[in-house]
């Protein structure tokens, strides 16, 4: 984002105030004083912000990381956008928005009066329960059995059940930026991927991953959050 369209960007919150309308879609979490989206920000919903910004994003000019199932490593392309998670599959309009950076899940939210969840709220968003969702059914990095009904890819939002807060995807689908930091200043991540199998776990509530804050995968997208009162 260049320093032009983030001045733009931070006139157009400040301008929009308080009055900015929860958005639909969200649902409220007992116990904490927000409101949620109910699901992964969508491609098409970070595809109508960047036009409506009209802001350049990191997948503009970073390298982005996908998984191939060819060489069973991870490759990177200059071509990977949340449009083109692994540079030549297209996404749908339900597709969560993946290869964003943390930096840009923070503009995308702040634009919408929101925030990034910090990992104590995704904790009790999730409420330590398990809901199966969109993973890795076998050992990565060999065959996904897709008994799920998706083998290797992401699936679209609210494919499965939600939790009992009304949230879907919190256990698989795509990783999830939050605001908060470890040791190393990255920034936690959580909710697993369809690529986390049951050996690593990652789509428990309680497991650790943190990325830098450049960090552009096929497998990470976010969601906001909204302070309630600021409403």
């Amino acid at each position: 984002m260049t320093l032009k369209n983030s001045i733009y960007l931070i006139i157009l919150i400040i301008l929009s105030g308080c009055e900015t309308p929860i958005p639909e879609d969200v649902v409220s979490i007992k116990g904490l004083n927000i409101w949620v989206d109910e699901h992964e920000v969508t491609a098409f919903e970070f595809e109508r912000f960047k036009h409506q910004f009209d802001i350049r994003i990191a997948s503009d000019s970073t390298t982005g990381w996908w998984y191939s199932l060819d060489s069973l490593r991870w490759e990177k392309s200059s071509m990977a956008t949340h449009l083109k998670p692994n540079s030549m599959v297209g996404s749908d309009s339900l597709s969560p928005a993946v290869q964003v950076s943390w930096d840009d899940a923070c503009s995308y939210c702040n634009a919408l009066n929101g925030r990034l969840p910090t990992v104590d709220e995704w904790e009790k968003m999730t409420q330590g329960e398990y809901i199966p969702g969109n993973i890795w059914e076998g050992f990565f990095p060999f065959k996904d059995e897709g008994k799920d009904g998706f083998s290797a890819v992401s699936s679209p939002v609210k494919s499965f059940s939600p939790n009992s807060n009304g949230l879907y995807d919190v256990h698989g689908n795509v990783w999830e930026w939050t605001s908060s930091k470890d040791a190393e200043g990255n920034f936690f991540v959580k909710s697993g991927s369809f690529l986390s199998d049951y050996n690593s776990g990652g789509f428990l509530p309680d497991y650790e991953l943190a990325l830098s804050h450049d960090s552009l995968r096929v497998d990470l997208g976010f969601r906001c959050v909204y302070n309630k009162e600021k409403h």
